[in-house]
């Protein structure tokens, strides 16, 4: 007959075998997929989890990268906007420079023009100038001639009076 030991022994041993058995079964299942201890399960939960965390919060930023891309873009558009009204009115300034150097030109030939001028009016001015000091001194002349005219008349009528006088 069997020992008390050897039926202990046989028993670890079926345990053991079982057990062995039982932990390959468990990690068949797992490996496919399939039978999950419940600490298996929470752990894959938390890790479930934290990816969905992760995913919204990885979709909010993706939400805001787009968001911000699409500000983005529509400052660009409307610096694009910006630059061709800016290049539209340097090309406009460009334009009125070159008419305003075209006017300076042509504005720059009259000034001499007229200053050309203004020099033959002054001669002409400083011409009659010595002509009416030519005419006062001429009137002047005159008057003195016409007061001593005026007195040899006189003296003349005086003389004629005296003649009639004696005649």
């Amino acid at each position: 007959m069997t020992s008390r030991r050897s039926v202990s022994s046989n028993k670890k041993s079926q345990l053991r075998y079982k057990a062995l058995k039982a932990s390959r079964k468990t990690e068949i299942a797992r490996l496919k997929g399939g039978y999950r201890t419940q600490e298996q399960t929470e752990s894959l939960q938390r890790k479930l989890d934290k990816a969905k965390e992760r995913n919204e919060s990885l979709f909010k930023k993706n939400v805001q990268y787009l968001t911000s891309n699409w500000k983005l873009q529509d400052q660009i558009e409307e610096m694009e906007e910006k630059v061709n009204v800016l290049e539209q009115e340097q090309d406009n300034s460009k334009d009125t420079i070159s008419e305003l150097r075209s006017s300076n030109r042509n504005l720059g030939q009259l000034l001499l023009s007229l200053k050309d001028q203004v020099e033959e009016m002054e001669e002409k001015v400083n011409a009659l100038e010595q002509e009416q000091d030519n005419f006062k001194n001429t009137i002047s002349e005159l008057r003195s001639s016409n007061q001593n005219l005026g007195r040899l008349l006189l003296s003349l009528k005086e003389e004629n009076l005296g003649l009639k006088k004696l005649l």
